[in-house]
């Protein structure tokens, strides 16, 4: 006796178009869309982008930033900033024979409770002793613990994009000695 092999079919899931939009300091810029067949897999979905796409300036070519979804709305998912990272060869070209590196790590406490790790990155035009770069060191954490704790983490962000942030720390750091470049190796909201 042959056995007659019957073939079910498979559920297929519906999938529907979902939106994602940046948040309201990068002017609700659609970052993207993705097909989903449950809502609630969007929690799961972190975005990265090069930043130059969504300001439109070439300035910011050097620049990766990271999303992560927050609000759901029918087909329009809201975003908020999750990280902010230069890439690895920009890094490598800002620093030329003769200049110093500063750079540390840490973790610190905004004003809406999240903890962001900060990784600043310092370039001198000319050569540091070692006590001048602790000396640094330890100015750039205890300058960025103060304007962390009276700032949300939205306006963090908000500030770093727009260089305020760099170019405050940057006037600060002149009364030490002459400083080339201040930026953020990476930002990572916790």
């Amino acid at each position: 006796m042959v056995k007659v092999k019957i073939k079910k079919k498979k559920q297929v899931k519906k999938k529907f178009l979902v939106k994602f939009q940046a948040p309201d300091y990068l002017d609700n810029f659609e970052i993207g869309e993705s097909n989903l067949s449950n809502l609630d897999t969007i929690d799961e979905k972190r975005i990265m982008l090069n930043l130059a796409f969504i300001t439109k300036s070439p300035k910011h070519q050097n620049v990766r930033v990271y999303f992560k979804s927050s609000e759901v709305n029918n087909d329009l998912v809201k975003t908020e900033m999750v990280g902010y990272e230069t890439v690895s060869y920009y890094l490598v070209r800002i620093i030329k024979k003769g200049s110093s590196l500063v750079d540390d790590s840490f973790k610190v406490k905004t004003k809406d409770n999240k903890i962001m790790n900060y990784k600043p990155i310092i370039v001198s035009k000319s050569h540091l002793s070692s006590e001048k770069k602790t000396l640094i060191r330890k100015f750039v954490k205890s300058y960025l613990e103060d304007y962390s704790k009276k700032s949300i983490s939205e306006d963090i962000f908000k500030n770093v994009i727009n260089g305020t942030l760099q170019n405050s720390l940057r006037n600060e750091l002149k009364k030490y000695t002459s400083i080339k470049i201040v930026d953020f190796k990476k930002i990572i909201l916790m």
